[in-house]
């Protein structure tokens, strides 16, 4: 089965390719510089130094990799590829009210995009995101949350 390729935004691709150069131009050489100054100093067994910039080395590297493999599996969109419509799409940004709670806004990004640290967006194959992938202003559905059936409502898209 192929693999569904992640769509992200011509600006988020541009930012992983910074981040890859950060991280081979400047990150990496400093760390082997680093490694290789503890290194001098003969007994490894006990050389913090060496141990920590070992381990921040392999990381870097991990980093490289992950970020290398995920642009090979992308779709890029550019912005102005991008057509305002009413409906929830990539890049909307969308309030919804959930039953008995509050309002949530959230920007529609390609699964790419989502960080774990970042809750303000969402991606469309999420199991939120396709519920109201293609729903438009004021339509609602019910949503199991916590055991709970809430109503949940689109209030505006942008």
């Amino acid at each position: 089965m192929a693999s569904k390729k992640k769509i992200i935004s011509r600006k988020w691709y541009d930012k992983i390719l910074i981040e890859i150069s950060d991280l081979k131009d400047i990150q990496i050489p400093e760390t082997l510089e680093v490694l290789k100054d503890a290194r001098a100093q003969w007994d490894l067994s006990e050389n913090s130094d060496y141990h920590a910039a070992k381990e921040k080395l392999s990381l870097l590297n991990k980093r490289v990799s992950d970020l290398e493999f995920m642009i090979e599996e992308v779709e890029i969109v550019d912005d102005e590829d991008i057509v305002e419509s009413h409906t929830v799409k990539y890049w909307s940004v969308v309030e919804v009210a959930i039953e008995d709670d509050k309002n949530y806004t959230f920007e529609i990004v390609g699964g790419g995009e989502v960080s774990v640290w970042d809750d303000l967006k969402l991606s469309l194959d999420s199991p939120i995101g396709l519920a109201i992938d293609g729903k438009k202003e004021w339509e609602s559905w019910y949503i199991k949350i916590l055991n709970a059936k809430k109503k949940v409502t689109i209030l505006s898209i942008r």
